[in-house]
């Protein structure tokens, strides 16, 4: 029962984070913010989000924290880029057609521009078990840099 859980809540927790359509071009999936900085946040989720459509678990590591939390759809939290980072790799191959649009993303810029909160929507198709699933969620993602990178320390989906 738990490992089913913990399965659906990472489901839909890697649907809150894959947020664009890989190979599409126009400005909903490829957003821009005003900041350079700023954008290069919006570029490291999105870059988060290309890992995880095409199922590079190498890539997603690099951008996890090694403390990284995050809050799925209930109040159900993940701890730690070794735990993340299996549950993705375990509900990675459930997903069919995936295709992720991040809508209207915000940045605001702390600490001397080393720490970027991340706001925007997300919207998510999928075909799972040959069903089409379609949600839209609001997500909170927290990016800290360090050694030159930004690393997601933490990320809250919520519907």
């Amino acid at each position: 029962m738990a490992k089913a859980f913990c399965s659906i809540i990472c489901f839909a927790f890697l649907f809150a984070l894959t947020t664009v359509s890989v190979g599409q071009q126009n400005s909903s999936q490829n957003p821009k913010v005003d900041n350079p900085i700023a954008q290069e946040v919006v570029d490291t989720s999105l870059r988060f989000h290309g890992a995880a459509v095409k199922r590079d678990m190498n890539t997603i590591w690099e951008i996890f924290d090694e403390n990284i939390t995050h809050f799925h759809l209930d109040p159900y939290r993940v701890v730690g880029r070794d735990y993340v980072h299996k549950e993705f790799a375990d509900a990675l191959p459930q997903q069919e057609n995936l295709i992720l649009y991040m809508l209207d993303p915000k940045v605001q810029l702390l600490a001397d521009n080393r720490v970027g909160i991340l706001t925007y929507y997300i919207r998510e198709t999928w075909k799972q078990e040959g069903r089409a699933q379609n949600i839209t969620e609001k997500v909170t993602e927290v990016y800290e840099k360090k050694g030159g990178k930004w690393v997601m320390v933490h990320g809250n989906y919520s519907r």
